[in-house]
């Protein structure tokens, strides 16, 4: 790809971002996800292993009908509560769905945390990261689409990688094995 949880995942482990968010979860949302274990995950990863579990073994000893449904409202509320008055930052990584997305931020997330909490999403649909922005309603909504690199810079990474300089493109067929390379990763990083 183009190097989007590459670039997100740095922001997430900065100094910045550390230091200036009590809660911290990064998530892999993928094509097909459980929703009761993003939850799950969400609220480990939020608030520690043992809000989790702690209310996971509550929720099985539940013997009313319809326990799957009450599970998961369950765990919405968990994270509701918990969240309301925390100053969070989350990654959804590679989110692939509209409706995936408007489930979350109304299950997951409370409507209304003054406390400069952040979600941070990546997705390969740019109208998806455009609705993601636009439901956040603030300023700070950013959409950064990433592009493949340039030709000049996707030719300096390879030599980078491959410990070749300019010179020893030179050599024979060096160049043009490079120029096939660089056009078959058509600027990719994470190809090169």
């Amino acid at each position: 790809g183009v190097g989007k949880t590459t670039l997100v995942r740095k922001v997430f482990h900065s100094i910045d971002i550390v230091g200036n968010f009590s809660s911290r979860a990064w998530i892999t949302v993928s094509q097909s996800f459980d929703k009761k274990e993003l939850l799950k995950e969400l609220i480990k990863q939020l608030f520690g292993d043992g809000s989790s579990k702690e209310h996971s073994r509550g929720l099985e000893n539940n013997k009313v009908s319809g326990l799957q449904s009450k599970k998961v409202d369950g765990l919405m509320d968990v994270l509701m509560q918990g969240l309301e008055d925390k100053r969070y930052f989350v990654v959804l990584d590679d989110l692939w769905k509209i409706d995936d997305w408007n489930w979350i931020k109304t299950t997951a997330f409370p409507k209304s945390n003054k406390k400069g909490s952040r979600i941070l999403v990546t997705t390969r649909d740019a109208s998806l990261a455009k609705l993601c922005a636009s439901i956040a309603g603030s300023f700070h909504s950013l959409v950064y689409c990433l592009e493949p690199l340039q030709d000049h810079h996707a030719k300096e990474l390879l030599l980078k990688k491959t410990n070749r300089s300019h010179q020893a493109l030179k050599i024979g067929e060096a160049e043009h094995i490079f120029d096939m390379i660089l056009k078959k990763c058509a600027g990719l990083p994470l190809a090169l």
